[in-house]
């Protein structure tokens, strides 16, 4: 079969001429001139937004077909316009696409990587500057390579970062255990660090581990939520039955333990609890150190969960 050649679509310039083919409306290979209009376009589809915008004529059928550079490689994958105007198409840089098959590949569908630092972008511009830590989550892949509050993180594998999107992109598409190698700047001095991703855990597991205030549940690494007659009725639960696990921070006694999100706890130590205020008054008069016993409600089995501190 015929093949083509892929280009590194970082190299692209806004101004740059592209040529796009496809099927529009049928009319197969069709080909359309324009240039660059701009990179890294936010179209609101999703926190991972990285569209290259192109006047040349994409319309309905051109979906899936080639942006090609004037060397005849694909630097980018046609995929959206604006219906509204004329002459703004959006097409998927040619790198991502790159990135993102080793990921598929090996698991199938996305599993997004997860770094575990929150970056400062107060005082910067933060689409055009590398971005900086302004803090590390407790058992994150960050914290375990030693990353600090204050290192400016400047390249993931070799590849320049300058904005905290980038940054932000570049880990969500490596596949959870891929190791990878993070060029930091701390204090005046260039390392180099390694570091082993972990799944990207859902917004709520990602709040519970923001939350430093040290409770027990944190400590475990719960994120619970009462169970409501609004929240158990589409469960199939009876109304403050316990606490429902709305999440599970990666690499805490609780993930350890085999808890999942959707488990639902009715006993914490013996003790039956009714809500989350419950399991938190139950954990607070354990002993400091002890195993903790809970029972679990997971569907239509009770079982028994030890979770050690």
């Amino acid at each position: 079969l015929p093949a083509v050649y892929l280009g590194d679509s970082d190299e692209l310039e806004v101004g740059d001429w592209v040529v796009a083919i496809g099927n529009p409306f049928g009319l197969d290979h069709s080909v359309a001139h324009g240039m660059i209009s701009a990179k890294e376009r936010v179209l609101g589809v999703g926190q991972f937004d990285d569209f290259i915008q192109t006047d040349a004529l994409i319309n309905p059928g051109n979906s899936g077909g080639p942006l090609f550079n004037m060397k005849g490689e694909v630097i980018g994958v046609n995929t959206a316009i604006i219906s509204e105007g004329q002459g703004i198409g959006f097409a998927v840089p040619i790198n991502l696409v790159k990135d993102l098959l080793p990921n598929l590949r090996e698991n199938g569908k996305l599993e997004r990587g997860w770094l575990g630092v929150v970056i400062n972008e107060d005082g910067q511009d933060s689409a055009t500057t590398a971005p900086v830590v302004k803090d590390v989550y407790r058992g994150s892949p960050a914290a375990a390579a030693n990353i600090r509050p204050g290192d400016r993180l400047i390249a993931v594998n070799g590849r320049p970062i300058g904005s905290y999107l980038q940054l932000l992109r570049k880990v969500a598409l490596l596949a959870p255990g891929t190791e990878a190698k993070l060029t930091l700047l701390r204090e005046g001095a260039t390392q180099e660090v390694a570091v082993r991703l972990v799944a990207r855990p859902a917004q709520e597991a990602t709040e519970g581990l923001a939350n430093r205030a040290g409770s027990s549940t944190n400590d475990l690494g719960l994120v619970l939520r009462d169970l409501t007659p609004e929240v158990a009725a589409p469960l199939g639960y009876e109304a403050f039955l316990g606490a429902l696990v709305s999440g599970v921070v990666p690499r805490s006694p609780a993930e350890q333990s085999g808890l999942r999100a959707g488990d639902v706890v009715t006993e914490v130590n013996r003790r039956r609890v009714k809500d989350a205020a419950g399991v938190k008054a139950a954990l607070e008069r354990g002993s400091a150190g002890a195993s903790i016993l809970l029972r679990v409600q997971r569907g239509d089995a009770l079982q028994y969960i030890a979770i050690a501190r």
